[in-house]
């Protein structure tokens, strides 16, 4: 089942591409964790693990192909994110992305955008291992000098995705700062879930680490560390270009 599973998720072809924040709901993600039905088998969790790095990786790609109105490429993938994601238990991502599949034959684009919100915000309540907070000796990562630059700048492709990245980003950093200073610790380990696994899909791995310790720090309640990690992330922010 094991190398059954594996397989089925490595098996397809990859886009030349990763990107992408592109058009997501700016309100912080209210729902719980996204748990697989597979999860209580141990032996299933690098499974679990790996197709949700993956997933990451397809939906940048899909936004891409849609931001290129290149619908068949986005059919093929909404069909392997139809057969992947209940193969590993993540039965929640089947029907919009069977929706997606057609409504992208079919060449619907005000559609695919609606569903290809649903199916981020999806992937950003997705857990697949409990969250361990940082121990009290880790040291933070210095702070960048300069500009911090994506991966991806120099491909014009991207331009869109990553304009779109940092006006997101810029709303939800906001309501972030919001929720540190009222310590509404569930707001921070959502926006701080979503930047971690967005800011790298779309190149600017400058700020995966920080807001990696951002959600552990909130998942463990540490809320009176959050302000602190938020002001710093804001820095970060200001030098993304």
């Amino acid at each position: 089942l094991l190398e059954c599973l594996g397989g089925f998720l490595e098996g397809t072809r990859v886009l030349q591409a990763s990107e992408g924040d592109s058009q997501r709901d700016t309100a912080l993600p209210t729902d719980g964790p996204l748990i697989s039905r597979l999860a209580a088998n141990p032996k299933l969790q690098p499974t679990l693990a790996r197709f949700a790095a993956r997933l990451g990786d397809k939906l940048g790609e899909m936004d891409v192909a849609l931001s290129g109105a290149d619908f068949g490429a986005l059919a093929e993938l909404a069909h392997w994110l139809k057969g992947a994601a209940g193969t590993v238990g993540f039965d929640d991502f089947t029907n919009p992305a069977a929706g997606l599949e057609q409504a992208a034959l079919q060449s619907k684009a005000h559609e695919c955008e609606s569903l290809m919100q649903e199916l981020h915000g999806l992937a950003e309540r997705i857990v697949v291992e409990p969250e361990v907070a940082p121990s009290p000796g880790e040291e933070p990562a210095p702070v960048p000098q300069g500009e911090i630059v994506s991966r991806f700048a120099e491909d014009p492709r991207f331009a869109g995705v990553l304009a779109r990245f940092r006006a997101n980003l810029d709303t939800r950093l906001a309501e972030a700062e919001k929720a540190a200073s009222a310590g509404r610790q569930d707001e921070l380990a959502a926006f701080a879930h979503w930047l971690k696994g967005s800011a790298g899909t779309v190149g600017y791995d400058a700020l995966s680490r920080p807001a990696e310790r951002l959600e552990a720090l909130a998942r463990g309640g540490a809320v009176a560390e959050c302000p602190a990690l938020v002001s710093e992330i804001r820095v970060l922010c200001e030098k993304l270009r």
